[in-house]
């Protein structure tokens, strides 16, 4: 009795590895597609390495047990390509979807080498190199100016204080202009003390396409309101008012004071 046990276990496990082998070769990936979003020519040659990376990675693995926390891994290295989409195809491809997120800002980096750091939309950096000029239109991206930060690529720099609320305002301003690179040529941090005043007080000047400048005086605090107040004085500016001069906006106990003048008496 246990003679013909035993070999009824030997039998069923003789199947099962069978059944397990054959399945993992029928499962098993030879066929990595990556379908890319993309809207640069530079996106397109690093979507060529990154689906030779993908099938380096998943080639040879079983479909089963394949997950999306390989490619989340490679695109670490691909700051300017998200991945916005996984599939798997039985019994042995996987789709791999990504998508190009577009170049909105760049910082100067706090080393002597010249360099930029080139942001996206969140402020994460996209790369560094010696030109600010977004690598899709050619045209300039915004510059942000008079803040000194450090960070590596897929991440928001960080080391000085002004940097976030830089970043709220320009968020601000993208939401209300329906898109800050058409209407914005570069936001600065400036460092004025005023008389009676030991603490130096921080300003953003926004320099706008048409040539006005908006003054935010203590961004930090009331950012959003800020900047929301010096946009729909600049909403209602003549054409000819909008080329020049500044809108000041500062607040007092709570209450935000807006302003005009054709003369921007802050460069003097």
């Amino acid at each position: 009795m246990r003679k013909k046990l035993l070999i009824i276990l030997l039998t069923t496990l003789v199947f099962l590895s069978a059944v397990f082998l054959g399945g993992a070769t029928v499962y098993r990936i030879d066929a990595v597609t990556l379908i890319a979003h993309d809207v640069s020519d530079a996106a397109k040659a690093e979507e060529q390495e990154l689906v030779a990376r993908l099938e380096q990675s998943y080639k040879g693995d079983n479909i089963l047990f394949a997950d999306r926390s390989e490619a989340t891994k490679l695109l670490a290295e691909f700051p300017c390509l998200r991945l916005s989409g996984f599939k798997k195809e039985y019994p042995n491809r996987i789709v791999v979807e990504v998508t190009e997120d577009p170049e909105v800002y760049a910082l100067q980096s706090s080393s002597d080498s010249g360099e930029y750091y080139i942001l996206g939309e969140t402020g994460a950096v996209l790369g560094v190199r010696d030109s600010y000029i977004n690598r899709l239109d050619g045209e300039k991206n915004v510059l942000l100016q008079g803040v000194t930060v450090t960070g590596d690529r897929g991440e928001v720099p960080t080391g000085d204080a002004r940097f976030a609320p830089m970043l709220a305002v320009c968020a601000k301003l993208s939401e209300l202009l329906g898109g800050i690179r058409r209407n914005v040529i570069c936001v600065e941090a400036l460092t004025q003390t005023p008389d009676g005043i030991e603490i130096p007080q921080t300003i953003f000047r926004i320099t706008l396409v048409e040539g006005v400048k908006l003054y935010l005086y203590a961004p930090e605090t009331y950012t959003a309101e800020k900047t929301q107040a010096g946009l729909e004085k600049y909403f209602a500016l003549s054409d000819v008012e909008r080329t020049t001069g500044r809108i000041a906006v500062s607040e007092v106990n709570g209450e935000l004071i807006v302003t005009y003048s054709a003369v921007d008496e802050f460069e003097k």
